[in-house]
């Protein structure tokens, strides 16, 4: 498996008085990834109610000119 290798980094800080890996590996599985894609769903949709509210009480030709 990949990971990501910390070896020149841990061996430019010195010497480190606890055991540490010098290779993290990440652990993804099929809830993680759809529970960040919901996440990004849900905080988009969010983001996008303030901005659709305010352009909802405009007249079409006034928020055109805000363009």
């Amino acid at each position: 498996t990949e990971g990501i290798d910390f070896t020149k980094t841990f061996e430019q800080m010195g010497t480190i008085n606890f055991p540490i890996s010098y290779v993290y590996r990440a652990v993804f599985s099929w809830g993680i990834i759809f529970f960040g894609f919901c996440m990004g769903i849900l905080f988009s949709a969010l983001a996008a109610i303030p901005p659709a509210l305010r352009a909802s009480k405009m007249e079409p030709t006034e928020a055109l000119r805000e363009l």
